[in-house]
């Protein structure tokens, strides 16, 4: 049986490196092409860090982030064109809103990207062990106006029409100093007190196995509340969640680090629990970039799955980490033949689907020039795209 192969779409990347205008016909030519191609589901990321990647109200928009978004705002909603052409090629447009996303500073190459609600309620992150730092980025939705600000995003995109919404883990905030530093906020704190009668502090918390894993499960039921706020605003609607390699870890997708003993931040998400309730409709491993085309990191997750006849897709990276003909590794796009040995592994391990991240870096003809301090590595597509294509949908 053929995986259904899915594409995420950052409507951002495509702005910053395409010389031409990105409006609505530019889209539905994206959209044409998916659809010819077999394509079924295309998840469109509207939230691009923090910032409305359209024409929002409950978000900062992405206008000041970048020259050339004024002018695209001005001509066009993308999020609105994107349902549109969704709808004219019978596709299925699922909002990707990524809810631990909301501070991105990136010192190598000059972006800062916040959020100005949580600048200013920065009480609203997960707070550290010694109560002295906030880490920026991941809100503590044990906090109801957290909540409500990501449902806002939520209730927005899908007044715009939108098939359904994926939820994803996916985040930019990077990596703790330490294991299971961060995530000691009060309310988090008096739940844990009130399930068991243990008045610890912190540290007590984070050195004591039993207490640190009722912690991270107490910090993951914040999550599926968030999940039951989203499944009753869908209705309907298909809702997906993007989730990391393994259940307790929060963060998906993103690593400063390529071992793969780094620090983590903690959250124990109950998955089976969203699966059983119906709280999702699939399951998406976000792959990290340490393992970045390996379908096998959704295996975890695949017992959870069937067992409640849930679709499992994994992440697929189509810009990575690759040895070449020499045997040293670089950044590029895989070749046919491994694309086709990465298709093979995925239904191997019975996975449904690939999630290619993104389809930019397969398709469409820019450069990304990736910049470490120093100088910048060129990237090009693969030459044979015809021949990729046909390797990814067999």
């Amino acid at each position: 049986m053929p995986l259904d192969i899915t594409l995420t779409l950052d409507h951002g990347v495509l702005v910053n490196y395409e010389d031409r205008l990105c409006d609505a016909s530019y889209i539905d030519e994206i959209f044409q092409k998916a659809a010819q191609r077999g394509i079924r589901t295309i998840l469109w990321r509207t939230l691009g860090g923090p910032r409305g990647l359209y024409r929002s109200r409950s978000v900062p928009s992405f206008e000041d982030q970048s020259p050339k978004w004024k002018p695209l705002l001005a001509a066009v909603d993308p999020l609105e064109a994107a349902v549109n052409s969704a709808k004219k090629h019978g596709l299925q447009l699922l909002a990707w809103a990524t809810l631990q996303d909301f501070h991105i500073v990136r010192s190598h190459i000059n972006v800062t990207n916040t959020t100005p609600f949580f600048d200013q309620h920065p009480h609203l992150y997960w707070l550290s062990v010694d109560g002295k730092h906030h880490h920026p980025g991941l809100p503590c939705y044990a906090y109801e106006q957290a909540r409500q600000y990501y449902m806002n995003h939520i209730k927005e995109v899908l007044d715009y029409g939108v098939s359904g919404i994926f939820v994803c883990f996916r985040s930019h905030a990077g990596e703790p100093e330490e294991d299971d530093q961060f995530g000691y906020n009060e309310p988090w704190l008096q739940k844990l007190r009130d399930q068991t009668g243990v008045n610890a502090s912190p540290s007590q918390i984070r050195n004591n196995a039993w207490l640190a894993y009722r912690m991270q499960k107490i910090r993951g039921d914040s999550y599926t509340l968030l999940l039951q706020l989203v499944r009753e605003a869908a209705g309907t609607r298909p809702v997906w969640a993007g989730v990391s390699e393994e259940p307790d870890i929060l963060l998906a997708g993103h690593s400063e680090k390529e071992n793969p003993q780094r620090s983590l931040h903690r959250a124990r998400m109950d998955i089976s629990r969203w699966c059983r309730e119906g709280l999702v409709d699939a399951v998406v491993a976000v792959a990290s970039r340490i393992n970045p085309c390996d379908p096998s990191i959704a295996e975890i997750h695949r017992d959870t799955t069937a067992r409640f006849d849930k679709p499992l897709y994994t992440w697929l990276n189509m810009i990575s980490q690759f040895p070449n003909c020499d045997g040293k590794i670089e950044k590029r796009t895989p070749r046919p033949d491994e694309l086709r040995t990465i298709v093979a592994r995925a239904r191997e391990c019975q996975i449904d689907g690939l999630a290619l991240h993104e389809v930019a870096d397969l398709e469409f003809s820019y450069t990304r020039i990736y910049v470490d301090g120093k100088k910048g590595t060129i990237i090009n597509p693969h030459p044979d795209r015809e021949a990729q294509w046909d390797a990814i949908m067999g």
